[in-house]
């Protein structure tokens, strides 16, 4: 087994030892600061001392969050009725436009039909009522 092997000690230890210097390093050096001021922070958060103070800001903060949403949601209503409304117009608008210029032969040419219906009808029940 080479891990019991007598030659290799010396370079197991040695790169045993390289490896833990070297965490330790960088653990002392970058890690454990940024945990600190972490820890730091949330003692201060939860301090209550300074818990009336974060309410208050936190009230302030939500008055002004409802402000905000309450003005930005009657803006938006008013933009969708004004969007509506210039839409309803627009399709009336269009809808007269094209009974009045497209339509109006077809329109002439349906009450022609329509009274020579209604025509021949009267025709035949007086043609009807006189041979009786």
């Amino acid at each position: 087994m080479p891990q019991l092997d007598h030659v290799t000690y010396f370079s197991q230890s040695f790169w045993l030892t390289v490896f833990f210097l070297s965490f330790y390093v960088i653990l002392v050096k970058t890690l454990l600061p940024k945990v600190g001021t972490i820890l730091k922070l949330r003692k201060k958060l939860t301090d209550p001392k300074n818990q009336s103070s974060q309410e208050t800001s936190a009230e302030s903060t939500l008055g002004a969050y409802d402000k905000i949403l309450m003005n930005s949601l009657s803006e938006s209503k008013s933009l969708i009725s004004g969007t509506s409304a210039s839409s309803q117009k627009w399709y009336q608008e269009t809808v007269q436009t094209i009974n009045q210029k497209n339509l109006s032969e077809s329109q002439e040419q349906y009450v022609d039909t329509v009274g020579q219906l209604l025509a021949k009808k009267y025709i035949l029940k007086s043609i009807l009522s006189e041979s009786k």
